[in-house]
């Protein structure tokens, strides 16, 4: 999920010069405050501005993500919130969280897989599903199938609901009325194909290959033919804004301007297929065409996203309740676009590439350190003021604004840009190549430096460079400079610096440290690259991770928020924890965090997603005009502090579903009855808020049996499990809470009436009370003994059933990394594993710099296997397979990996090797697979293998590969090899790399490799 770039406007800078970006700082700054705060509060539907394209954020779902298929051909929402979403394999109903399938194989109701339409009546509590064979409707919980007469089945094309109540149903064959749970065909209009309808302000609008208006007894009013050079085209749908009724056809976007249709205002709407149209609460109309997505707000040019993750071929629109718009689309899915607090800059406000590494405040905006260079953000446009060209290096690390000049920290040196005469010059030699991750200023005028060469001090007057006094030359990533004692976070641990010396604070190990804090309780906060945070208050330290509640154990920048809490920024996105909670949590090593999530680059954590989060300590992050800024790879983000918009009413809770002596019940009514044979009961249920599901919060107890709530995680399966309930009448309360709010919004309840097992009967006491008074010692005993052999069972079944889930967790979390025939990890492991393996040969490159430590990618494929599988069959060649990966396995080094990539072909990924290392690499696997014989039922079997590779980085500095650029090269080298007769390895020296637009990467490497010297390992000599 993104924020969406736009396609940009027109420069209203006022002629601004780019040595001048703080001309009418006055004005500037008003201009910000007032975006600022406009943006930070969530619009309330029908009044306020139309927000701008860019603040969009999509997200998007398809099968991977629990759709029954990824070509959407209808949408509809419910009177609960729920979103359905008709597919061509079957039917789904979405939460915000998870899809619930609905197929034909488990609902014969539901005629057909293919949705062809859907329409909610909220006030029935139905939802009306139109399939290529029939008609159906669903009502609390039950799918009912709807008679249309006849005994061919009918294809619906779309479904309306008319003033009357009754259900309008069209087809190609005319359209249907229905009346309760059966239909007739309107005879007046048989024949006439139906593909969209409308019915608004009590008037009813059919369409097919003609528009026609009819009246309230369903006959023809009028009638509108497409325009002469439009005719015998489709019409595939309609939208009111207001005023005019739009159509989409598949000549173009037409209006109707009593009294007949014209082509849209717009040329290349007016010509161009449209397949979906949508008109939202804000005023503005969109539409779909086969290639794109487009906004037209009222008196205004049209707007195309130009994100090219937003889906082609939409065909359904949909505004929800809560103001987010939806998009099907065949073949790309779902998406969903929504107004929340995030807002992304990058392409389309005045960046070429989006990559940003730091950000600072400037007079009246506010500095970026991005892959195009020094840039400066003002009034919601950003202007690159200090081109890339004239840097030291590309990758900004830090920025300090001084109020006349512009301290630059790069990978290789520090710049200083003076403002107002827009001349950029170097610091001293001493500095230069190393990297600047923090500029610090200290009293008087000088500047504190952490470099990847330790901790120096830089003199502006003198223009003199020094180590600090006691500083170690290793690379120091931030500063915290106090009264009497500077300290320093470095690659081995954090450092305090005194006048009596150096310390190197023993609690922390030699953990490598990336950002320093003193929070307003006069905590000190140091955030650590993998080992969580550490907290410290009057000598005490408390260590927090994923263990104590974090969602992940990087920590890249610590941002005070103003008040009582700190942000905390890491690789995935960014959280907020409340300094009450830190210190609670800090006395109390039992206690865990609730941290508010704000940001999460994994969508299924349910916040807001964005390609975040880059740069480390001060300059990744900052609070500027009450909002919280972030840099990422998809530009800067800046992420309102306002709560999210929250529905209104809050949607209640919904029982799905119960799961009762193995058996499923759909949204139950009324109580369940649960056999005395199965007391164990599982009730799912959910809140479908579709915007930010993560601000839904659950809570539950049954009564009588619970006294105190039991609080589900926004993250957590929205389920609860009940084992060994008592008999009689008991109360399943759900709540839903608010982010930080302990009230409810919203409950429901679900009522269990459990039936007692003979010995719970009044039966079984007056049996055992006659016996009792017989022999009334030997049954006290015999009692005193059942109840504790009660216990013991229970607890042993607890147990188990615990041990059997950790059990089947473990195994889950292997299976969806690891490949089930070679036992190998798989791609999964390495898109998981990818990010964290970059960042660490970064470090070590920055670490050790002259020794050219790569991420080698070793593609190795199996020679001639598909004749292993011809001649002996596939049992044989699975044999092969993991007697091959074996082989591989056995051969790499303790902490480099091997992933099955596809087939018979594999990746080989060593961290921190020599690129000069990588051709040994190769010929070693390729002697260890010549040199082996695997054994088969079919005999024993000789296999050889080629291998292409490639060292990430791949490309010359500055050119920005990525590690899929690199498979790609090891890829080609692998072609080479298999070319040159395989049983040998390949690899590509690039010579350099074409000036082409980034928009074709592959292109630019293919140009890259045509020029490049292919270096072949020799094949073996026939004996």
């Amino acid at each position: 999920m993104s924020a969406l770039e736009t396609r940009p406007s027109k420069d209203r800078t006022g002629g601004r010069t780019p040595g001048a970006p703080f001309a009418g700082s006055t004005l500037g700054t008003l201009a910000v405050a007032l975006v600022v705060l406009a943006l930070a509060s969530p619009a309330v539907a029908g009044t306020g501005a139309v927000r701008a394209l860019h603040e969009y954020t999509m997200r998007t779902w398809r099968q991977l993500q629990g759709l029954p298929q990824s070509s959407i051909t209808a949408l509809a929402q419910d009177a609960h919130g729920f979103l359905w979403v008709g597919t061509q394999k079957g039917l789904a109903r979405f939460d915000g969280v998870r899809f619930h399938i609905f197929t034909h194989d488990s609902i014969p109701a539901l005629a057909d897989n293919w949705i062809t339409a859907l329409v909610s009546r909220p006030q029935l509590g139905e939802v009306w599903i139109g399939t290529l064979s029939g008609l159906c409707v669903y009502h609390e919980g039950v799918f009912i199938r709807v008679d249309l007469g006849g005994e061919r089945r009918t294809s619906i094309r779309d479904l309306a609901e008319l003033p009357d109540g009754r259900m309008l149903a069209g087809t190609l064959e005319g359209p249907f009325v229905v009346t309760g749970r059966r239909g007739a065909q309107i005879d007046s209009l048989r024949g006439e194909p139906v593909t969209a309808s409308l019915v608004v302000d009590r008037r009813i609008w059919i369409a097919g290959r003609k528009l026609i208006e009819l009246d309230q007894t369903l006959l023809a009013k009028r009638s509108l033919e497409l325009p002469d050079a439009r005719r015998g085209g489709w019409i595939d749908g309609l939208a009111y804004d207001g005023k005019r009724l739009w159509l989409a056809t598949d000549h173009g976007l037409l209006r109707l301007q009593s009294p007949q249709l014209e082509p849209s205002p717009w040329a290349r709407l007016a010509s161009t297929p449209v397949r979906a149209v949508c008109h939202d609460r804000h005023g503005a109309l969109w539409v779909a065409t086969e290639t794109d997505l487009i906004r037209v707000r009222p008196d205004a040019e049209p707007e195309y996203f130009v994100d090219p993750d937003v889906p082609r071929q939409v065909r359904r629109l949909l505004e929800d309740r809560e103001g987010n718009v939806w998009a099907g689309s065949i073949g790309f899915g779902l998406a969903r676009f929504s107004l929340g607090r995030l807002v992304s800059y990058g392409p389309g406000q005045g960046l070429r590439r989006a990559a940003t590494w730091s950000v600072a405040p400037g007079r009246d905006g506010l500095w970026l350190g991005t892959m195009d260079g020094v840039a400066y953000l003002r009034a919601e446009q950003v202007k690159v003021v200090l081109p890339v060209e004239r840097l030291p290096h590309p990758r900004i690390w830090s920025l300090y604004d001084d109020g006349r000049t512009l301290w630059i920290g790069t990978r290789a040196g520090l710049a200083r840009y003076d403002v107002a005469s827009n001349t950029l010059g170097l610091v001293p030699t001493a500095i230069r190549g190393l990297a600047v991750y923090d500029i610090l200023p200290q009293s008087p005028g000088a500047l504190l430096l952490a470099t990847s060469g330790g901790l120096l001090r830089y003199e502006p007057a003198t223009r003199t460079t020094a180590r600090v006094a006691g500083a170690p030359e290793e690379p120091s990533f931030a500063i915290l400079d106090e009264q009497g004692t500077t300290y320093v976070g470095t690659v081995n641990g954090l450092i305090a610096i005194t006048a009596a010396g150096l310390n190197r604070v023993g609690n922390l190990g030699s953990r490598t440290i990336n950002t320093l804090m003193r929070a307003r309780d006069g905590s000190l906060l140091v955030g650590s690259e993998d080992a969580g945070f550490f907290r410290e208050h009057a000598g005490h330290w408390a260590h927090f991770d994923r263990a104590r509640g974090l969602p992940v154990d990087t920590v890249y920048a610590l941002v005070s928020d103003g008040r009582e809490g700190v942000f905390v920024v890491h690789h995935q996105g960014a959280y907020r924890l409340d300094l009450g909670d830190l210190a609670a949590a800090a006395a109390d090593p039992h206690r865990t965090l609730a941290p508010e999530i704000l940001l999460d680059s994994n969508p299924e954590r349910g916040a807001e997603s964005a390609e975040c989060c880059t740069g480390i300590g001060r300059h990744a992050g900052l609070l500027h005009s009450g909002a919280l800024w972030l840099t990422g790879w998809g530009g800067l983000l800046r992420v309102g502090l306002a709560p999210p918009a929250q529905p209104v009413p809050w949607p209640k809770p919904v029982i799905e579903r119960v799961l009762v002596a193995g058996k499923w019940l759909e949204e139950p009514v009324g109580p369940v009855s649960v056999p005395a044979s199965a007391r164990d009961v599982t009730v799912e249920f959910t809140s479908p808020v579709l915007a930010h599901p993560a601000a839904v919060r659950f809570r539950y107890r049954v009564e009588p049996r619970d006294t105190e709530w039991r609080l589900i995680d926004p993250t957590a399966a929205r389920s609860a499990r009940f084992t060994d309930l008592s008999p009689g009448l008991h109360v399943l309360k759900v709540e839903t809470l608010g982010p930080g709010r302990d009230t409810p919004l919203a409950e429901t309840e679900l009522r269990l009436q459990i039936q007692p097992r003979f010995r719970e009967t009044i039966w079984f006491y007056a049996c055992v009370t006659a016996i009792a008074a017989l022999v009334l010692l030997g049954v006290h005993k015999t009692r005193v003994h059942t109840l504790k052999a009660r216990q013991r069972d229970l607890e042993s079944t607890v147990r188990e059933r615990t041990q059997e889930l950790h059990r089947a967790n473990e195994a889950l979390r292997d299976m969806a990394v690891t490949d089930v025939l070679t036992g190998l990890h798989n791609r999964r492991f390495l898109d998981q594993q990818i990010a964290a393996d970059v960042a660490y040969l970064e470090r070590l490159r920055l670490a050790e710099p002259n020794r050219d430590l790569v991420l080698g990618f070793l593609v190795v494929d199996i020679d001639d296997f598909k004749s292993v599988n011809d001649r002996h069959g596939h049992a044989v060649g699975d044999i092969a397979l993991t007697a091959f990966a074996d082989c591989l396995r056995r051969r790499v080094r303790r902490g480099d990996y091997v992933i099955r990539w596809g087939g018979e072909e594999f990746l080989v990924l060593a961290r921190g090797l020599r690129r000069s290392d990588l051709p040994t690499l190769a010929q070693q696997l390729l002697e260890g697979v010549r040199g082996g014989v695997v054994d088969t039922p079919a005999g024993p079997l000789r296999l050889t293998c080629s291998v292409g590779f490639a060292g990430h980085p791949s490309l010359p500095e500055g050119v920005g590969g990525t590690w899929e650029d690199t498979v790609f090269l090891a890829d080609a080298a692998l072609y080479e090899a298999k070319r040159a007769g395989r049983d040998r390895w390949a690899s590509y020296h690039l010579r350099g790399v074409p000036d082409v637009s980034p928009a074709n990467p592959k292109d630019r490497l293919q140009t890259a490799i045509a020029a490049a010297d292919l270096v072949l390992g020799d094949a073996p000599h026939a004996s």
